[in-house]
């Protein structure tokens, strides 16, 4: 495939140049795939256009199709030079308040929970603040049981930071198990 060295060399470009992380780039890598196997060259702001209408139909979930858009930005404006993505813009995002399961659902499923580590997942999840992908790359070292002080070295972006965070009485008493 002709596109291939393509991806490979903008992926260098987004790691030494943009400073994106791997998931960041393996996303954008997976997008731009799905759009240079559909589109067909020459590439223009009108291939564009027909290419976002369609992808917007068959993915109508908002988030996508902004995912979709932000790789197309890097990969034409930062990687390419050029202005041909300059007039597209992004959906509006529209707020849905998530369904919080209460309290005692919660304790419903702490309690079917099968193992010990999964039940410490998910207290260290539920009391600490911290985000899912924060609390898998947990290793032990990352943990003060004494102050109950969680000290994650994960992340390093430049849109989110990792910071400590603590977690309760119970999840450290799991921990300690």
């Amino acid at each position: 495939m002709s596109y291939d060295k393509t991806l490979k060399d903008f992926s260098l470009f987004a790691v030494v140049d943009l400073q994106l992380s791997r998931s960041t780039i393996k996303t954008y890598r997976s997008s731009l795939r799905t759009f240079l196997k559909t589109v067909k060259t020459p590439i223009s702001e009108d291939t564009i256009r027909h290419f976002l209408s369609n992808y917007s139909q068959e993915h109508p979930n908002k988030s996508t199709y902004s995912t979709m858009l932000k790789a197309l930005k890097c990969f034409f404006k930062h990687f390419l030079k050029s202005d041909m993505v300059d007039s597209f813009r992004f959906p509006k995002a529209i707020y849905v308040p998530k369904r919080v399961p209460t309290k005692k659902q919660l304790q419903e499923f702490y309690e079917v929970l099968p193992t010990l580590k999964e039940r410490s997942l998910f207290l260290l999840y539920a009391t600490s603040g911290l985000r899912k992908s924060e609390i898998l790359w947990i290793k032990l070292k990352d943990l003060d049981l004494d102050r109950r002080m969680l000290i994650p070295d994960v992340h390093s972006g430049n849109t989110k930071k990792s910071w400590i965070g603590f977690f309760n009485e119970e999840a450290k008493e799991v921990l300690v198990e």
